[in-house]
C-alpha cells in the first residue's frame, strides 16, 4: 500500500503511540490512506488537487479558495500595481476578513466582529507598539496573535501556493510578502526583515525600515548591515530613544555567547513534502513542525530525544533536508557552530 511506504518511517508514525489520540502507527496510515482516497473521489481533476495539496487548507476552505481564485488573483494584482503599499495591503485584508468569515471557517476560528477588527487592523499593519494596540479592546491580544499572527496568514499563504499552482508564479509571491507583513504586523518588507535579522519590536523595525539607510534586501544582509557600526552609529542618529536601544541590545546578541543548544536525531518528514526547510513554531501550548510559510504544519511531542520546545519561535534555528531526505539541524546565526549527529 502506498501510504504505508511514504509514511511508516515518518515522524508522525514514529511518534503516534505518544499521542494524545491513542492512536498507533496502522491506524494512522490507515486514516491517511482513505483521507487522501477520498481527497482524490472530490478532485478528480488532477490541477484542481495539485490546488488543494499545495494550500495546505482543509479540504472544504481549499475548495473555496479554488473557486474563488479569480479574486485572489485580481486583489494580488491590485497589490503588485500599488507596490504593497499600506493603503493596499490594509484593503486587501479588510476583505479577506470578510471573505474568510464566509468560507474559511475551518481556518479563522473565533474570529472577532468586524468593528473589533476596525479598530486593530490599522494599528497592526502599521507596527503600532503592542501596549497601545491593548489599549484598543480587550479582544485586542487574541486577535493580534491568533487572526493576524497565525490563521490570515495561514490563509494568505494558502491562496499564494494555489495561485503558484495554476501558473501565476509573480502574484503567488506577491501574496506570500503580504503573508509575511500581516503575520509580523509591519507596513513594509524592509521592516519585516529588520525584525527577522533580531530588532524583535514591530515599531522599531519599522522606524528602522523608514530610515534613509541602504539596509540591504534581505534579512542576512539587514543582519549584517545592524552589526556594521558605521550603519548603527549612522541609524542612531535618525531614531528615536527605544530603538536606539534596540540596537544595543542587537549588538550586545551578536557580542555575546550562544546559549547551549540541544542535539536531535536525524529523520524523515514525508507529511510536509514541499519543504526543505522546516522550523519550529509554538502556539496555543503546543509545538508544531511548520514549512518556512507556515502553510504545512504537524504538531509534534516533545521528549529528551525530541526537545523541539527549546528552538521553538527560535529564528536562528531550522532544519533543512539533505541529499539523504533526512533533516539536520542548522544554525542561521554565524556565531553557532552545529555538529551534525552521524
Amino acid at each position: 500500500m502506498w501510504a504505508d511506504t511514504v509514511f511508516r518511517s515518518s515522524l508522525a508514525a514514529i511518534q503516534a503511540p505518544n499521542s494524545t489520540f491513542s492512536i498507533d502507527a496502522d491506524e494512522l496510515i490507515r486514516f491517511l490512506a482513505a483521507r487522501a482516497k477520498k481527497i482524490v473521489e472530490m478532485t478528480p481533476e488532477p490541477s484542481q488537487r495539485k490546488a488543494y495539496v499545495a494550500s495546505g487548507l482543509p479540504v472544504s476552505v481549499a475548495s473555496n479558495v479554488y473557486r474563488d481564485r479569480e479574486q485572489f488573483l485580481q486583489y494580488a494584482q491590485f497589490l503588485s500595481d500599488a507596490d504593497k503599499n499600506l493603503q493596499s495591503t490594509l484593503a486587501f485584508l479588510e476583505w479577506l476578513e470578510e471573505w474568510a468569515r464566509e468560507n474559511a471557517k475551518g481556518v479563522v476560528i473565533n474570529l472577532p466582529e468586524k468593528n473589533v477588527l476596525d479598530m486593530i487592523r490599522g494599528a497592526w499593519i502599521s507596527g503600532c507598539p503592542m501596549r497601545e494596540i491593548l489599549e484598543l479592546t480587550d479582544e485586542a491580544d487574541d486577535a493580534c496573535k491568533e487572526a493576524y499572527g497565525f490563521q490570515f496568514p495561514w490563509l494568505i499563504h494558502a491562496a499564494a501556493q494555489q495561485l503558484k499552482q495554476i501558473g501565476n508564479e509573480e502574484l503567488s509571491e506577491i501574496l506570500a510578502a503580504i503573508a509575511l507583513l500581516v503575520e509580523l504586523g509591519v507596513p513594509s518588507e524592509k521592516a519585516a526583515w529588520a525584525f527577522l535579522a533580531g530588532v524583535r519590536s514591530r515599531a522599531s523595525a519599522t522606524e528602522l525600515a523608514s530610515c534613509d539607510i541602504d539596509l540591504g534586501n534581505s534579512p542576512s544582509m539587514v543582519r549584517k548591515k545592524l552589526r556594521d557600526p558605521d550603519t548603527i552609529a549612522a541609524l542612531r542618529c535618525q531614531v528615536s530613544e527605544r530603538t536606539q536601544a534596540w540596537l544595543d541590545l542587537h549588538w550586545s546578541n551578536f557580542d555575546s555567547e550562544p546559549a547551549n543548544i540541544p542535539s536531535f536525531p536525524r529523520f524523515t518528514l514525508e507529511k510536509i513534502p514541499d519543504a526543505d526547510t522546516i522550523v519550529v513554531r509554538s502556539y496555543n501550548q503546543s509545538t508544531y513542525l511548520c514549512s518556512p510559510d507556515g502553510r504545512q504544519r504537524m504538531a509534534v511531542k516533545v521528549s529528551e530525544k525530541w526537545p523541539f520546545d527549546r528552538i521553538a519561535d527560535d529564528y536562528r534555528f531550522a532544519f533543512t533536508r539533505a541529499t539523504d531526505g533526512r533533516f539536520d539541524l542548522i544554525s542561521r546565526d554565524p556565531r553557532i557552530e552545529m555538529i551534525q549527529p552521524e
